[in-house]
């Protein structure tokens, strides 16, 4: 019983952390589907047409079929390549703009955050829990020296008062 609820505790705490992120990467899986479904249904008469240099075309391609140009993502629906240029027909992609500028805007937020975490956390951190009836403590201190530095193992030990037999061996 303590093992799944361990796992789905942790698992909690996970997709708290990185729940954000998972949203972003399936959200923005969905816009291109959508997009790649609205290109193909789309007249060729209705697509944007972006013509930029060859050296610009491999420095603003972001996988094989988006393009990033003058800060807007566009997906390719076809490439037309002359000696000097490339001429791009594709769909502004409004949508993964905005998601992308939300991400920007959420990571800047965060990084601008300069308040501490109140103390009632780290008071939290730092609770000492009831012990079970059935020890007893002890004011042990332990502690081992090594060259140049010493380690405290701990300054509470736990007796059982419960007087049982060692183990027949």
């Amino acid at each position: 019983m303590k093992k799944p609820l361990s796992i789905a505790l942790l698992f909690l705490f996970l997709l708290h952390l990185a729940g954000f992120y998972v949203y972003f990467a399936i959200r923005q899986n969905q816009i291109h589907q959508e997009m790649r479904s609205k290109i193909k249904t789309l007249p060729a008469d209705q697509l944007d047409i972006v013509t930029i240099s060859k050296t610009e075309y491999r420095n603003s391609l972001r996988g094989d079929d988006e393009i990033e140009v003058n800060g807007k993502m566009y997906d390719i629906a076809r490439v037309e390549i002359n000696s000097d240029h490339i001429i791009i027909y594709g769909l502004h992609d409004s949508s993964e703009d905005n998601l992308f500028s939300f991400l920007d805007q959420v990571l800047k937020n965060a990084a601008q955050d300069s308040q501490q975490a109140s103390s009632s956390l780290f008071q939290f951190n730092f609770l000492s829990f009831v012990l079970p009836s059935d020890y007893r403590v002890e004011n042990l201190s332990v502690f081992i020296f090594r060259p140049f530095t010493s380690y405290l193992i701990g300054e509470i030990s736990f007796i059982t008062t419960l007087g049982t037999p060692p183990p027949r061996g």
